[in-house]
């Protein structure tokens, strides 16, 4: 199974320094039948070395290495959807801050996306992090994301590419999810339309900061 050793090369590389829960919990999906903790990816991975590669090259080469190892077994269907949503976590955060217009943050989690049912308790002063039940939802369902990506994506630049046009992570709150769910929507998106407009899902216009942390 490729994806362990190119996790650990491209986090030995410098890459997911600013995302380290994200490494780890990509290596606790890989490894589910080993204890994984944060210090399990820092002995595995050694003493870092320099590299002049953008971060985000570097992760592009893992989400490959996964998606090979997906083709080459269904079996890891379960570990390996897991280790790509954390990377859909990370390829956001990227997202976002060339956005904002702070792409030196590279993957660092910054200014994040939200809906309108967010920003309106954000508005009427309830702090980001307070805001009790939201989640960070995938406007595409990461099973969705891996079963195209699967077909689709052969080389680095179709994962770049896939990536930029698919992902977008969003904190909904817990009665804007629960229109996913209760429309059927959970893992599954309709054959015409976006999942998002059926059940009348709105994007905030701004990035908000301070949200929190995806769980």
């Amino acid at each position: 199974m490729q994806s362990v050793n190119k996790l650990l090369e491209i986090n030995k590389l410098g890459a997911l320094t600013n995302t380290n829960v994200q490494a780890w919990r990509a290596l606790r999906f890989l490894l589910p039948n080993e204890t994984v903790l944060a210090q399990t990816l820092i002995d595995k991975t050694g003493d870092k070395v320099q590299c002049d590669l953008p971060e985000i090259d570097l992760v592009d080469e893992f989400i490959l290495a996964l998606l090979e190892d997906l083709r080459e077994d269904s079996k890891y269907k379960k570990t390996h959807n897991g280790a790509l949503r954390e990377m859909t976590i990370v390829y956001q955060n990227y997202i976002n801050n060339v956005r904002n217009g702070t792409s030196e943050r590279t993957t660092k989690r910054g200014k994040q996306i939200v809906s309108t049912g967010i920003a309106e308790a954000i508005e009427n002063g309830v702090k980001p992090k307070k805001i009790l039940g939201k989640i960070l939802e995938h406007r595409t369902p990461v099973k969705v994301i891996s079963e195209q990506m699967i077909v689709k994506c052969y080389t680095l630049d179709d994962v770049r590419k896939f990536m930029l046009k698919n992902v977008e992570l969003v904190w909904l709150t817990k009665a804007e999810n629960d229109r996913i769910d209760a429309a059927g929507y959970k893992k599954s998106i309709p054959k015409d339309g976006d999942r998002y407009d059926i059940v009348g899902i709105e994007l905030h216009n701004e990035l908000v900061s301070g949200v929190g942390f995806a769980m």
